[in-house]
């Protein structure tokens, strides 16, 4: 497991929890197989994505987090001439900060985690819990 910065954890740090979902799970089946999901579902539990498999698992989990992930909190971050809009968004029990112009930062374990990063980012920071 990689920790980037700020408390955050790269994708293979991620795949621990990922694994733990049910609904990630579901979507692993519905895109691999009954069989080759199970054998995901292990390399993540593993924290390991070897391989040619691995890859795919990889490029997958990176499409899903980013397509599926639903806004837990939003906000927005003061600027010179306008405010920039400041997400965090929730999939699978890891959570990422989506900011307009920014690049992104890694994955949390928490929502409270990735909101902290932002209000330290960000100062004059405001929003609000959005579920």
């Amino acid at each position: 497991m990689d920790t980037t910065r700020s408390g955050t954890v790269d994708l293979l740090g991620a795949c621990p929890t990922l694994a733990r979902s049910r609904n990630v799970r579901e979507l692993l089946k519905k895109h691999f197989g009954e069989d080759r999901a199970k054998v995901a579902i292990g390399m993540m539990r593993a924290g390991r994505l070897d391989g040619g498999f691995g890859d795919e698992i990889h490029d997958f989990l990176s499409d899903a987090i980013h397509n599926e992930a639903k806004v837990v909190w939003d906000g927005a971050i003061p600027g010179s001439e306008f405010e920039f809009p400041v997400n965090v968004n929730a999939f699978g029990g890891i959570f990422f900060v989506w900011a307009m112009e920014y690049d992104p930062v890694g994955y949390f374990t928490s929502r409270d985690d990735a909101v902290s990063y932002i209000f330290g980012e960000w100062g004059g920071v405001h929003g609000k819990v959005c579920r």
